[in-house]
């Protein structure tokens, strides 16, 4: 299971809130947009990776009362392979990503998506 990083540029309107916890103290030379690198840096610098909404196209695409960290499940050469070439695309992906076993999220209380189209969760 993946976990990837994309540039946030704090000014979009698809950027999550920042958590206040996130350590703005201890980062150095940061400026948005931060990049991916950063966001990966960030994560491994703090020993965690935040949840968020995931917001695209100005509303959450997560549904419920909390906020969530997503994951992909991909073999890890086609992973930097989409990565890449949604980056070239301008697309909210890269090659910057944390790997982690399916088995060790699920013990820690990871769950599979149910995906559904928005209109029908109005």
């Amino acid at each position: 299971m993946i976990h990837f990083f994309r540039e946030i540029d704090p000014e979009d309107t698809d950027t999550p809130v920042l958590p206040e916890n996130w350590g703005f103290h201890s980062m150095e030379n940061w400026e948005a947009p931060f990049t991916p690198f950063f966001m990966f840096r960030n994560a491994v610098r703090h020993g965690r990776v935040w949840a968020t909404w995931a917001v695209r196209g100005g509303k959450r695409s997560i549904y419920g009362h909390n906020p969530a960290v997503c994951f992909t499940e991909m073999p890890i050469a086609a992973f930097l392979e989409a990565g890449a070439a949604r980056a070239r695309r301008g697309e909210a992906m890269s090659t910057f990503g944390l790997v982690f076993a399916k088995s060790g999220l699920h013990q820690i209380g990871a769950r599979p998506v149910i995906y559904g189209l928005a209109r029908f969760m109005d």
